[in-house]
């Protein structure tokens, strides 16, 4: 790969979307001493998708509840300062990867679930070891492969070359990337 693609694919990085700022209102309440629940009901609120997502999840099979919780302030002390949090930056990163158009050979929902599942598992293994702060853990596992969707989104031919390899050959993704480009710097001279 020549260096001015490098350069311009680096450069247009720039434009990969960022949380959106209820997250990081969100973030900045709970970070200081003075916030309440009416002050983090009201920033969920401006977000109707994200307030639907809390009240669908205080009023699922998992929590119990006999009768249907439909105050914003009440789901958010059952469900948790933290939980709220992991919902909303999950929530935030799910629009934010919807937003890609990515190659033809990769699959956004699968890309998705697994980033959840990573972001559940790796918080659940995290308290059972008793990490001080599993909610980075989540926020972890949540973006463990963001560097997929770039490469997807940025760099597609490759990508789809690579995704080729591992379909043909049965080979680890991660192997397949650096088999692919020891192969592009061998063609460029760099080795």
């Amino acid at each position: 790969m020549k260096s001015e693609k490098i350069k311009r694919i680096i450069n247009s990085m720039g434009e990969l979307p960022t949380l959106p700022t209820i997250y990081m209102k969100l973030t900045h309440l709970l970070n200081v001493s003075d916030s309440s629940i009416k002050k983090i009901s009201n920033i969920i609120s401006e977000d109707q998708a994200i307030a639907a997502m809390v009240l669908k999840i205080v009023n699922s099979a998992a929590y119990g509840f006999s009768n249907k919780i439909g105050d914003l302030q009440r789901a958010i002390v059952i469900l948790g300062l933290n939980e709220i949090k992991n919902l909303v930056l999950a929530t935030s990163m799910y629009k934010i990867v919807n937003q890609f158009e990515p190659s033809s050979a990769f699959d956004m929902q699968q890309f998705w679930k697994h980033s959840i599942g990573c972001a559940i598992s790796a918080k659940v293994l995290a308290e059972t070891a008793y990490i001080k702060d599993p909610e980075e853990v989540f926020t972890g596992g949540l973006l463990h492969d963001i560097g997929k969707l770039i490469h997807a989104t940025y760099l597609r031919g490759e990508f789809n070359d690579v995704v080729a390899d591992v379909v043909e050959t049965g080979s680890q993704m991660s192997e397949s990337e650096k088999k692919y480009w020891v192969l592009i710097m061998l063609r460029q001279g760099v080795f």
